[in-house]
């Protein structure tokens, strides 16, 4: 069986950030891939935690 998807809200709150910022990175293309259903956007959790590999930042803060 799959993992249910993340709707905004619960991608918002997995990651602990406003609805908005979601918003905003998904209209810039910064944000973990989505899947449109219809009119509705919906997160894989693996695809959100593969997302998150690639954000880790080093001592420097920059990104890895």
């Amino acid at each position: 069986m799959s993992e249910p998807l993340f709707g905004i809200r619960e991608l918002a709150a997995h990651l602990g950030i406003p609805v908005t910022t979601v918003r905003y990175w998904q209209r810039k293309g910064l944000g973990p891939p989505a899947l449109r259903l219809g009119k509705y956007l919906k997160w894989r959790p693996a695809d959100v935690d593969a997302w998150l590999e690639t954000k880790k930042a080093t001592k420097g803060g920059e990104a890895a």
